[in-house]
């Protein structure tokens, strides 16, 4: 799907392809600027370490620095006042990962099943990421995930590797690929719980896109990295999978 001129002018100055083609980035998350001769961040090396088996491909739509328009949309997009910023947040965000999906859908390699990822902070209402599945719902079954861990964890404890705490439907997702939508990365851990679980209830493949790989301008090398690599206008036809620019 070709993207139409007003679409693209709004996300080129907001969105940030991830790098993956610099072997400067994480090669599972693409978190940008790891040290010399490590190939993985340390978060997503410690995630692989507990033996739980993971989503098959991360694969992020964008950066989301903090302080940038992009976090601001990431918090702004499901606060839930129905006024104009949540609103241009929305469709913002939700544009980008239409865009960039509707032209690498099948970088995936096929897939069966959409499902998102549920809020773990006791969120009652329907939580909005999961709009970003109904785009894409017709020919894909659709699989309920329902966050039935513990209620009240702080930031932190919610940041941990825990698939026991997400409940799936097996009968969905068994033998099938699926694909997981989230709003935004930090560590992983929250992400890769669902997909974990995902794997654990039969699962054959799990593809886990994030609309934004959040990305921090304060740490080290990533400091580094951002004051050498300058965002480069957004390009849906750049595939979140290869980092290649090609149009399926």
């Amino acid at each position: 799907m070709a993207a139409a001129p007003g679409q693209l002018a709004t996300l080129r100055s907001v969105f940030w392809n991830p790098d993956r083609t610099s072997g400067l980035t994480c090669t599972v998350c693409t978190t940008p600027g790891l040290g010399a001769g490590y190939r993985v961040c340390f978060a997503c090396h410690g995630q692989r370490q507990s033996g739980r088996e993971l989503a098959d491909i991360v694969a992020p739509i964008t950066y989301a620095i903090e302080g940038t328009q992009i976090m601001r949309d990431l918090y702004n997009y499901k606060t839930g006042d129905g006024g104009y910023t949540e609103t241009s947040a929305r469709d913002r965000l939700f544009n980008g990962l239409y865009l960039s999906l509707s032209e690498h859908l099948e970088c995936f390699g096929g897939i069966d099943v959409i499902a998102t990822v549920p809020s773990s902070s006791g969120r009652s209402a329907p939580h909005p990421v999961d709009q970003m599945r109904r785009m894409f719902g017709q020919g894909f079954e659709h699989s309920v995930v329902q966050y039935v861990g513990p209620a009240g964890l702080d930031r932190q404890q919610r940041r941990v590797l825990s698939p026991d705490r997400f409940a799936i439907d097996a009968l969905t997702v068994r033998g099938s690929r699926v694909l997981l939508l989230d709003d935004a990365w930090v560590s992983g851990a929250h992400m890769q719980s669902v997909a974990a679980a995902l794997k654990m209830s039969g699962a054959t493949f799990v593809a886990s896109v994030p609309i934004g790989r959040v990305v921090s301008p304060t740490y080290g090398e990533t400091r580094s990295y951002l004051q050498e690599h300058a965002p480069e206008p957004f390009n849906p036809s750049k595939c979140p999978v290869s980092g290649i620019v090609h149009s399926t």
